[in-house]
């Protein structure tokens, strides 16, 4: 899914640079973990969906804010994270980044 691993990369970037410092090490963290891990992962859409859950309780409960770019790509890993169903993220703690 070399596509996903883009989109992470990207989104890593653009946080990287647009963002407070400070504000997203948590973020930065998490999706350096989920970039080194897609090439190795079996189940890739159920890791996209965890992913996307966390960025948006990140971004609820840290009070992150996404420019037009970041939003632009975190859709597109949701639309790609959308296939892992209803129990995609396994009932776990979405804003946990242990899970990663």
């Amino acid at each position: 899914m070399m596509k996903a691993q883009e989109l992470v990369h990207r989104l890593y970037n653009s946080v990287s640079v647009h963002s407070r410092r400070g504000d997203s090490e948590d973020l930065l963290e998490v999706l350096l973990k989920v970039h080194q891990r897609l090439p190795k992962e079996e189940n890739e859409v159920a890791l996209l969906n965890r992913l996307v859950h966390y960025i948006y309780f990140c971004s609820v409960n840290d009070g992150l804010k996404f420019n037009a770019e970041q939003n632009a790509l975190i859709r597109e890993l949701a639309e790609l994270a959308k296939h892992a169903g209803a129990n995609g993220c396994y009932r776990s703690d979405y804003g946990d980044k242990s899970q990663f």
